[in-house]
């Protein structure tokens, strides 16, 4: 099965190979990073991947875990705290904030068994209908790269997109899920 076969796998099939030790945790998330890795410097949907912490977070995943979403590698939007981890809003003006907490959210999410890959790219406070903050550059839609995902959540939108992570977090108050959804 191809890097790209496995990140466009349902999540519940993808847990269920994880649970049924058909494909250990490390492995599905090593598809993901190296996803990332070979594609987003042109997309440009992630602010920040911690590949050390996130493999050590699928190590601890064992074939027979019983959550629903065991070994799931999933990405947050940038305005949500995940501890340690970038939590910039796409604002030079939060350069360098790292939570020191998870949010309710995000303690959900690792209690369903996903693992954290990293945080998504956002316009600046979530404002624009486009994801193309200054301060962390401007994200593109994996399918023509001459456009734009939309906002505020097109950092993952286009991570999905691009097979990079079968799911991703987003938020919306204004369009920000519908329009990249669109």
């Amino acid at each position: 099965m191809s890097n790209t076969d496995l990140m466009l796998k349902p999540v519940q099939e993808l847990a269920a190979l994880v649970r049924g030790g058909e494909i250990a945790a490390r492995e599905v998330v090593s598809t993901a990073l190296s996803r990332i890795e070979s594609l987003d410097d042109r997309v440009n949907a992630f602010v920040e991947v911690d590949p050390e912490r996130v493999l050590a977070d699928a190590d601890e995943i064992e074939p027979g875990d019983e959550r629903p979403f065991a070994g799931v590698p999933i990405a947050i939007k940038a305005n949500v705290p995940v501890a340690g981890m970038c939590m910039n809003f796409g604002s030079r003006f939060l350069q360098g904030h790292r939570p020191t907490h998870n949010a309710y959210l995000v303690r959900r999410l690792r209690d369903a068994g996903f693992v954290v890959i990293g945080m998504s790219n956002m316009p600046e406070f979530g404002i624009l209908p486009t994801t193309e903050p200054r301060h962390t550059g401007v994200t593109r839609n994996p399918w023509d790269l001459e456009r734009t995902p939309g906002g505020s959540s097109g950092g993952s939108a286009a991570a999905v997109a691009a097979g990079m992570v079968p799911l991703a977090h987003g938020n919306d108050g204004g369009g920000s899920i519908r329009v990249p959804a669109a």
